[in-house]
């Protein structure tokens, strides 16, 4: 079902004047108590080979992927097999100063282990091409808090490979084969996957690219770690995750809920599982993730109290986050009753 207005014509219309069939491109999907109405894609997937973006183009989702990894702890918490209280220490004992540090820490991103990316900068490393092991093996060496566990919320990706490690030790799978079975498989998300470098190729991928000198140089850089990053999906079948998150297909709406709910109570920045926490211009609850990596944007926004999603992948990094913000505002106003 496809809404036909001259507001949603002005607004194709915008979006196509940026992107066109010589720049990078842009998948957006509106979804309105379980209806797509707005399903538009525009631009490039790949510039070298003239390839444009279609529903069936894979992009790289970045830190969506923490929703993801979030979904598979609730899994296997439902399942008896940790709980959100564990000492993260029980699993992985190699880190003896985080004995504080909860699993609910490293989901709500209150742990105080710091992030990864600003320990590589203090040590001048590269964070590419870095892996999950030396990641671990960088926060074994740090061994040091920067505030005690829960009273801060401080956005870390080291929270989110140490959950990744987590499912790899629990269930003796590799974190993108738990996912495929027990998310991706079950939600028929044939065309979601989290990138293997033993297995690199992603069919219908689009590439990154990034404007310099007036010019579009593509941004190849293939990010190793997984667990803060890593799944790759299509706009189709994130309509399938969005719609997952209504019912109890995966697990219990309680746990759902319990997801979308602050992990600090004074904290400034209201964080669940995975997802940020805020309200619409009149109240209504309002989440979303948003993804960044190598050329790559993307946002996903649920009006939870309305059923509304809006969905926006990108392949530029001239994508900016006031752009997604305008472009998802813009569809719930159309959109909203």
């Amino acid at each position: 079902m496809k809404y036909n207005s001259k507001i949603t014509t002005k607004l194709t219309n915008m979006i196509k004047q940026k992107y066109t069939s010589k720049s990078p491109g842009i998948s957006i999907m509106a979804i309105k108590r379980g209806n797509i109405v707005y399903d538009e894609q525009f631009g490039l997937a790949n510039l070298e080979y003239d390839i444009p973006v279609t529903s069936s183009t894979v992009f790289n989702l970045a830190s969506i992927t923490k929703q993801f990894t979030a979904m598979a702890m609730v899994v296997l918490v439902e399942h008896g097999v940790l709980g959100f209280d564990d000492k993260i220490t029980n699993f992985l004992p190699e880190l003896l100063n985080y004995n504080g540090v909860t699993v609910r820490h490293l989901l709500n991103n209150c742990s105080g282990i710091e992030n990864y990316y600003r320990i590589v900068d203090r040590l001048n490393m590269s964070a590419i091409n870095i892996t999950n092991k030396e990641v671990y093996n960088l926060l074994i060496d740090e061994q040091k808090l920067l505030f005690e566990p829960g009273t801060r919320f401080d956005y870390s990706n080291s929270n989110w490979v140490l959950l990744a490690m987590i499912i790899e030790r629990l269930t003796g799978l590799s974190y993108g084969k738990y996912m495929e079975v027990n998310i991706f498989k079950k939600l028929g998300m044939i065309n979601t996957r989290v990138f293997d470098e033993k297995q690199p190729i992603v069919k219908n991928r689009a590439y990154g690219y990034r404007r310099g000198d007036n010019k579009f140089y593509c941004e190849y850089l293939e990010a190793l770690t997984i667990g803060d990053g890593g799944v790759f999906s299509t706009i189709g079948d994130l309509y399938k995750w969005d719609q997952a998150l209504y019912t109890g297909k995966l697990v219990s709406k309680e746990n759902i809920e319990l997801s979308f709910t602050n992990g600090i109570e004074d904290g400034e920045e209201q964080y669940g599982f995975g997802w940020s926490l805020g309200e619409d211009e009149v109240g209504n609850k309002k989440i979303w993730s948003t993804g960044l990596d190598a050329g790559f944007r993307s946002v996903i926004t649920r009006y939870l109290d309305s059923e509304f999603t809006v969905v926006i992948l990108s392949n530029s990094s001239e994508c900016t986050w006031e752009e997604r913000k305008e472009i998802t505002t813009k569809l719930y106003k159309i959109y909203h009753e």
